[in-house]
């Protein structure tokens, strides 16, 4: 189900269209838990290098999935995001 969700979030930004917060968090957070840290990493860099997020959202969104999972490790794997 992680992977149809990514693939609607592409489609979506594709359309221009833009997904909401609580859709990011929710994606991220379960490509985290199915995936792991690491895919959730590569998501979270694609998502702001294709300009979908600012600086604020992503630190939002890794204080919330950090949150979630309960894995301060998790932040670490983050630091070259220049978050």
């Amino acid at each position: 189900e992680v992977d149809e969700a990514v693939k609607y979030l592409w489609e979506m930004t594709e359309n221009q269209r833009s997904a909401d917060f609580i859709t990011y968090r929710t994606i991220l957070d379960e490509t985290c838990r199915q995936r792991g840290a690491e895919d959730a990493k590569h998501l979270l860099q694609e998502l702001q290098e294709k300009g979908l997020l600012d600086g604020h959202t992503c630190r939002q969104l890794l204080h919330e999935v950090e949150g979630n999972i309960g894995n301060s490790h998790f932040r670490t794997q983050f630091r070259y995001l220049n978050l």
